[in-house]
C-alpha cells in the first residue's frame, strides 16, 4: 500500500471516529444524520460546475451504494439506541472487513493470502472480546450486537461498490452523485415517522451536532474514495477501520462508558488483525 493511500485512510479513520462519537451524544440520531448529509450535499453541489456527473453504467454503482448507505443510517441509529458507542462502533467498523473480504475476493477478484486469513482470525478474536464480553456481563442486549453487525454488512456492501466504481469514475464526481442520492433515498422513510416541522425542530436543537457530523462524514468518505483509487479496496477498507481503537478510547475516556480498559484491549487486537490484513500484499 502506498504512503499516500495509507495517509488518506488514517485521516479518514480519525474523522470517522470523531463524527460517530459526536452523533452518539445527539438525541434524534437518525434525523441529525439526515440533516448532516443533506446540508453537506448542498454545500458540495457547486462542485458540479467543475466536474461532470457520472456517466452511463456508473449510475448503477451510485444507486446501489446510496441504497446501502440509506440502510446503514437506519441500522446505525438503531444500534446506538441499544448500546454504548464504545461497543457498537468497534463491532460495526471492526467486523466490516470480514464481510468486505468476501466481496473483494468473490466480486472484485482480489486474492486473499495466508497472512490476510490470519488477520481475519485475529480480528474476529478482538470482536468476540468486545461484543460477546458485553453480552456475558449482561451490559448489552444481543439485539445491539446484531444491529452493529448489520451496520457492518451495509458498510462492506457500499465499500465494495465504491471501490469498484472509482476505478472507472473520478472520485469527486462519484462522491457528489452518491452523497446527493443517499440523501434523497433516506428521506421517505424518515418522513413516515416525522413531520417536516419536527425535522426542523431537531435541526434547530442540534445545529452543532449536524455541523460536526456533516463535515466529518463527508470529508472522511471522500478521502476513503480517493484511497480506493490507489489501493485494493479489500485492504484499504480494512486499514480504514483503525478508527475502532480511537472510538473505544473516546467512549471510555470522554463518554463515561463502562468496561473501557477491556474494550480498548480488544480494539487493539482488532487493530493488529487489520494491520495483518493490510500488509498481506
Amino acid at each position: 500500500m502506498t504512503p499516500a493511500a495509507l495517509a488518506l485512510l488514517l485521516v479518514a479513520a480519525c474523522l470517522h471516529a470523531g463524527w460517530n462519537f459526536r452523533l452518539k451524544r445527539c438525541q434524534e440520531r437518525l434525523v441529525v444524520m439526515w440533516w448532516a448529509l443533506a446540508l453537506s450535499a448542498l454545500a458540495i453541489l457547486p462542485v458540479l460546475f467543475w466536474v461532470p456527473l457520472p456517466q452511463g453504467s456508473a449510475w448503477v454503482y451510485v444507486l446501489a451504494s446510496a441504497g446501502a448507505q440509506a440502510a446503514y443510517l437506519g441500522l446505525l441509529s438503531l444500534a446506538y439506541s441499544l448500546a454504548d458507542f464504545s461497543l457498537v462502533y468497534p463491532v460495526a467498523r471492526g467486523s466490516a472487513p470480514l464481510f468486505l473480504m468476501v466481496w473483494s475476493t468473490q466480486l472484485l477478484h482480489e486474492p486473499l493470502r495466508g497472512q490476510g486469513l490470519l488477520g481475519v482470525g485475529v480480528l474476529s478474536l478482538g470482536l468476540m472480546g468486545i461484543g460477546l464480553g458485553g453480552i456475558w456481563r449482561l451490559r448489552v442486549r444481543p439485539g445491539a450486537v446484531l444491529a452493529a453487525l448489520g451496520v457492518a454488512l451495509t458498510i462492506s456492501v457500499y465499500t465494495a461498490i465504491d471501490g469498484q466504481a472509482v476505478k472507472n469514475t473520478p472520485a469527486l464526481s462519484y462522491f457528489v452523485a452518491q452523497w446527493t442520492v443517499s440523501v434523497m433515498l433516506a428521506l421517505p422513510p424518515l418522513l413516515l415517522r416525522n413531520s417536516w416541522r419536527s425535522l426542523l425542530q431537531v435541526l434547530s436543537r442540534e445545529r452543532g451536532g449536524v455541523a460536526w457530523v456533516g463535515l466529518g462524514s463527508a470529508l472522511a468518505y471522500f478521502l476513503a474514495l480517493q484511497a480506493y483509487t490507489l489501493a485494493p479496496v479489500g485492504y484499504a477498507g480494512a486499514v480504514r477501520e483503525v478508527s475502532v481503537v480511537l472510538a473505544a478510547f473516546l467512549g471510555w475516556r470522554f463518554g463515561g462508558e463502562p468496561g473501557g480498559r477491556s474494550r480498548l484491549l480488544s480494539a487493539l487486537v482488532i487493530f493488529l488483525g487489520i494491520l495483518l490484513i493490510a500488509s498481506s500484499r
